[in-house]
């Protein structure tokens, strides 16, 4: 994990200009598969050519292509929303198999790890991920700060967490509604849709609102690299990345 940290240390101190976080890998670089339910790993960068072998989530793979960039693709990723994944075709190396996937489902940042207690098993929570690969630590805070400055409505923040690796973790909690607010510097939207998705499970949500037959849908607005999920007009989710910043947030009323 220690190259991941160096990595994005340099980042840091390094770019001013702007520059999407997964456009910047390079030949010989180690991603890692960030989609959930596995990566199809194809012959060819075509959507319908032949599947190698799906790569499951938190797989190793080394860039193996020269001409990164040039096979753009996207993937609508919720059909009713329009809400799409825009990225390129690249070729790959996997042990001793050589495919092409999709890249917007890669990351450099290492996969979420399981954690079993009881016969139970989850992911990790955004603060253990964190504080595991990052070193987040918490920090003194002003307790009477509030999100968007209004006591009455906004929980108040109760918790701050940073990193020298530019990663803020800031938590809210007013008894009412709970919030929790990441920004990291110099993640692409894609790779920030990624991480998401494996801390909230957004592409399970349809699945969520059948099994508890429940008639309010999954509301998605998206907009140039901003997009807002929200559901049951309880819980509402966002990730934008602006200025080389990635800002991902989770509120949830009671």
């Amino acid at each position: 994990m220690k190259s991941i940290r160096t990595f994005f240390l340099i980042l840091i101190i390094a770019y001013s200009q702007n520059v999407l976080a997964i456009s910047n890998y390079k030949f010989g670089d180690t991603l890692y598969v960030w989609a959930k339910a596995g990566l199809n790993m194809r012959v060819s960068a075509a959507a319908n050519a032949s599947v190698i072998e799906k790569l499951p989530y938190g797989k190793q793979v080394i860039i193996a292509d020269h001409d990164i960039g040039k096979a753009s693709f996207s993937v609508k990723v919720f059909n009713e929303s329009g809400f799409v994944l825009q990225g390129f075709w690249v070729k790959v190396n996997m042990g001793d198999k050589s495919g092409y996937v999709f890249d917007a489902y890669l990351s450099r940042l290492a996969p979420l790890k399981i954690i079993e207690s009881n016969g139970y098993k989850r992911y990790e929570s955004e603060l253990e991920y964190f504080e595991r690969e990052f070193e987040v630590q918490k920090t003194p805070t002003d307790k009477s700060e509030n999100v968007g400055g209004n006591p009455d409505s906004e929980p108040l923040i109760t918790d701050v967490y940073e990193s020298i690796y530019g990663i803020t973790i800031k938590k809210w909690d007013s008894g009412s509604a709970n919030k929790i607010e990441i920004e990291i510097s110099e993640l692409s939207f894609e790779e920030g849709y990624v991480l998401a998705n494996m801390f909230y499970d957004f592409e399970n949500f349809n699945k969520e609102i059948v099994e508890y037959n429940n008639p309010k849908k999954l509301v998605i607005t998206s907009k140039d690299n901003n997009a807002q999920f929200s559901l049951n007009s309880t819980r509402y989710y966002t990730i934008e990345e602006k200025d080389n910043k990635l800002t991902i947030s989770f509120l949830k009323q009671f």
